[in-house]
């Protein structure tokens, strides 16, 4: 199992008593044991033993978890269980690497013009009549899981940096330098939530400079592909540093929750190592960043009943979950709601929704079920993809309810058009 091996310590901390079970939102839809964290860390003592083979049959038990993190935030031994999955991908990456992800990793996300290129050509394809024609004439299903995961994408609006005449101007006094950190989900799909973002911050007294930076590198880490996770790294350091900021900011939370960690992609004597140490105090979530700025007596809602759901890498990467729904309470005007299970993933995983759409939606149906139990009309969220999957959710569960970035909220509240 070559570098696997060195995480047989960790996989020894199971003591198999299930408390991953009870938290486990993929365990909650199959009911299998090798859909939790105690079945794939058994799999994967089995594998480092040679009592099972550890090839491509092992990607489906490698990438059916969510790597939401519910499991080792519970777990009373203390087993990693995402960190030891993260680190089997790679392994198994290095044996099995399919040519798309190949494609994906080394000649796509590297590249922010060849991303933008297909955002326009997606873009072509919803407003020209051909998703249309493919749906209407049952050719979509050529698609696998992508015809599923289709529905879930929205219409595709202008790029964040197609629409930056629509920022606010910088502040001439402001009180703080800020690195506004544009994640792909935001840039592409979520513009108006990065515009929304960027400009109660300036509002707020913040210069807010938003650097020509690359993907986060959280999809490379996610597939195996760590040395293409590390490459992203280096250049997004090297921008960020240069900047000399106060604070680095990102409306989405796996962007944050990834560049915080850097520091663990590096050994201990690489010198990014102590680069992305040292930036790391530097970056916070947006609703942290609000909090610190106090604007409250500037802003004021209107009357609407609002719950709030928690993305993972927000609950538990960044430990701050509780952060945006203490902005929503102190806004005047708007009625809080508590959300049952805020935190459980919404199953849009990143790209789960695209690999495992059937799973994706069956976790969904029991997110919109609560969102429809608090009676609240909004439910807001801090991540793209959270975002649209929300969004997919109120439209074929048919819950009346919209999804809003906290940003836009609080945009609204300030009254910035």
């Amino acid at each position: 199992m070559n570098n696997l091996e060195s995480l047989a310590e960790a996989l020894a901390k199971c003591s198999k008593c299930g408390d991953c079970q009870a938290v486990c939102p993929i365990y909650r839809e199959t009911k299998k044991e090798g859909s939790v964290a105690r079945g794939r860390n058994a799999l994967l003592r089995f594998a480092m033993e040679e009592e099972i083979p550890f090839n491509g049959d092992f990607k489906e038990t490698l990438y059916e978890c969510l790597l939401c993190g519910r499991c080792a935030e519970n777990c009373s031994a203390g087993v990693p269980t995402p960190d030891i999955l993260l680190a089997a991908r790679e392994n198994l990456a290095q044996k099995d690497l399919p040519w798309g992800q190949k494609l994906i990793f080394h000649h796509l996300i590297p590249f922010p013009k060849r991303l933008m290129l297909t955002n326009r050509l997606l873009k072509i394809y919803q407003n020209t009549g051909l998703r249309y024609l493919l749906k209407k004439s049952g050719l979509i299903g050529v698609l696998g899981p992508l015809a599923k995961s289709e529905d879930v994408i929205p219409g595709i609006p202008p790029t964040f940096r197609d629409a930056q005449a629509r920022l606010k101007e910088n502040p001439l006094q402001p009180t703080c330098r800020v690195g506004y950190f544009l994640g792909c989900g935001t840039n592409l799909l979520k513009p108006a939530q990065g515009i929304a973002a960027v400009n109660t911050l300036r509002q707020m007294g913040c210069r807010v400079e938003i650097p020509e930076v690359f993907c986060c590198g959280l999809p490379a880490v996610t597939y195996g592909q760590g040395e293409a996770a590390r490459e992203l790294a280096r250049r997004n350091m090297d921008l960020l540093q240069k900047g000399n900021y106060d604070y680095i900011v990102s409306d989405c939370a796996s962007c944050t929750s990834m560049v915080q960690d850097y520091q663990k992609l590096f050994p201990p004597q690489d010198p990014y190592a102590a680069t992305a140490k040292q930036m790391a105090a530097k970056i916070v979530d947006y609703a942290q960043l609000l909090l610190k700025l106090d604007p409250w007596k500037s802003l004021s809602g209107d009357g609407q009943k609002v719950t709030y759901h928690v993305p993972c890498h927000l609950a538990r990467d960044l430990k701050a979950g509780e952060e945006p729904k203490e902005v929503l309470k102190k806004i005047t005007g708007i009625k809080y709601v508590e959300l049952p299970e805020a935190d459980v993933c919404c199953g849009a995983g990143g790209s789960y929704f695209v690999t495992h759409p059937e799973l994706a939606e069956s976790i969904l149906s029991r997110k919109m079920e609560q969102i429809r139990t608090t009676g609240a009309n909004q439910v807001v969220t801090s991540c793209p993809v959270c975002l649209m999957q929300l969004e997919h959710g109120a439209r074929i569960f048919h819950v009346p309810v919209k999804a809003r970035h906290l940003a836009e909220i609080v945009q609204e509240a300030w009254r910035l058009y």
